[in-house]
């Protein structure tokens, strides 16, 4: 039997309970596997005044606690644990009816609707007003910068001083935790694990010249910074919870395809496959959309096909028949060393005179640094991509971009013939779909662990296979399932 409750008190006139799923999607938009519940509950009667009487008394911004509970034969189960946000309600008088979307208690719901509020990196509150805890602020370091010319630190510069930055995993971490109002914890190893001199760090174009006037606090929105990140370093996220912890993770694509196995099903009727040709690409675009264009006068990094930070498109070398393109370039956040360097060193006016280039001082910029010693003043990262110079961001150029997503030079050559590129097996393609019921049991440990392995099987085949959308009805346990895999693991 299905017990619900709103704000813990048990309610029993619901309507159309029997249509309600559960689904678990792995979203290619939002880049991370995240809860869903993409139907309405009805409430009627005692449910549609409780709920009427609390938007009246206390506003529409307010929200109420749902609980959903299965009892078979004594054995409780938490089916759902979320809210309903009152200004999403529709109010039906004539039937007493209250229409209500279900929000994960997950938090992806704040993450997501919130995700496009620039906060600044000095806000000490989360976003209902509450303090931020010391571990969950952006704090400001110092940088040494070096001129990409010569790697003298603070070698020429219009302004000889270091820099202050946020490390990208501490922007991250306090966005998520402003934004949800410290309901989430961040973690990633990916970049715990950095090498220590491939680190992160984010600042505004008046930060690098190294501006004297009064400037103001750093904004970014989580959105901002997630997608930079994922573009750059094929990355994306899963929703976890770990002892009633809701956890954040931010990992490497290959990650959040973990082999271990989550559950087994076995004799599952009417197993289909279909290659998913929507991830099959003729091409690759990559770059920086705000570089300029090179002055070899004042510019260290030149125009080169493969390694710089211009836009290019790249010939997969395939024998599909295809046209997309895969969309890497990296539009928000500036990359390039040869802006990074013209703050710094200044440009000539008309004159012929150095003067500061103030053009890019409210656009963002990330910039790879080193924390050996793990005392600041840290240094940035002196890249060796370009004979005789010293230039910023070696893992952002064109092609440390594209091999994080398994293209390679051309084997025999060694290197990219012009831009033709060369791709690896193509992972996880195959889509793999079936119904099949399963276990609350079964359904928990993937709720757990939705980035794990699921192995299925029947008598003629076997997979295994990673979550693409798992739709589960709550009443029949009958599952919706959409998988993905690959070749090798079929």
């Amino acid at each position: 039997m299905i017990h619900v409750y709103l704000d813990n008190v048990e309610y029993f006139i619901v309507q159309d309970l029997d249509k309600f799923d559960e689904v678990i999607e792995r979203d290619e938009s939002f880049g991370g596997i995240v809860p869903k519940f993409p139907k309405n509950i009805i409430f009627n009667e005692s449910a549609f005044e409780y709920l009427y009487g609390k938007l009246i008394d206390e506003g529409y911004c307010r929200q109420v606690a749902i609980r959903m509970t299965n009892d078979c034969d004594g054995a409780l189960s938490e089916i759902v644990s979320g809210h309903i946000i009152l200004s999403d309600i529709k109010f039906d008088f004539d039937s007493c009816s209250a229409d209500c979307p279900i929000v994960d208690d997950s938090a992806i719901s704040f993450i997501f609707a919130n995700k496009d509020l620039k906060v600044s990196l000095t806000e000490t509150k989360s976003k209902d007003g509450t303090a931020l805890s010391a571990s969950n602020l952006a704090n400001q370091f110092l940088l040494t910068m070096h001129n990409p010319a010569t790697g003298v630190a603070n070698g020429n510069f219009l302004v000889s001083a270091d820099r202050y930055v946020y490390d990208i995993r501490d922007a991250l971490q306090f966005l998520v935790s402003y934004i949800t109002n410290q309901s989430v914890t961040f973690e990633s190893d990916f970049l715990d694990n950095l090498p220590a001199n491939r680190r992160l760090c984010i600042c505004h174009g008046f930060d690098i010249r190294g501006s004297t006037v009064l400037t103001p606090a750093p904004e970014f929105s989580f959105n901002e910074v997630f997608s930079a990140l994922r573009k750059l370093f094929n990355v994306g996220f899963v929703i976890i919870r770990q002892n009633g912890i809701v956890i954040f993770k931010l990992e490497k694509i290959d990650d959040l395809f973990n082999t271990t196995v989550a559950i087994n099903l076995n004799k599952i009727p009417g197993i289909s496959q279909k290659t998913d040709t929507a991830k099959i690409f003729a091409s690759v675009d990559s770059g920086d959309t705000k570089a300029v264009v090179v002055d070899g006068a004042i510019h260290s990094v030149p125009l080169d096909t493969y390694l710089d930070f211009q836009k290019h498109n790249y010939i997969i070398d395939s024998v599909c028949n295809v046209s997309k393109i895969q969309n890497l370039k990296n539009d928000y956040f500036i990359i390039d060393s040869n802006i990074i360097e013209q703050l710094l060193i200044g440009v000539f006016d008309d004159n012929g005179i150095r003067v500061a280039d103030e053009s890019f001082d409210y656009d963002p910029f990330i910039i790879q640094y080193d924390n050996t010693g793990f005392i600041p003043p840290f240094s940035a990262t002196k890249g060796n991509y370009v004979a005789g110079k010293f230039p910023y961001n070696e893992e952002m150029i064109n092609k440390n971009v594209i091999f994080k997503y398994g293209y390679t030079d051309n084997p025999d050559t060694g290197k990219a013939n012009n831009n033709i590129i060369f791709d690896r097996e193509k992972d996880r393609i195959i889509n793999i779909s079936f119904e099949f019921p399963i276990s609350d049991e079964d359904w928990q440990a993937l709720k757990a662990s939705p980035h794990y392995a699921i192995s299925i099987s029947n008598e003629k085949k076997s997979f295994t296979i990673w979550i693409r959308k798992f739709s589960r009805n709550i009443n029949t346990s009958l599952c919706s399932c959409e998988g993905t895999t690959s070749l090798k693991y079929s």
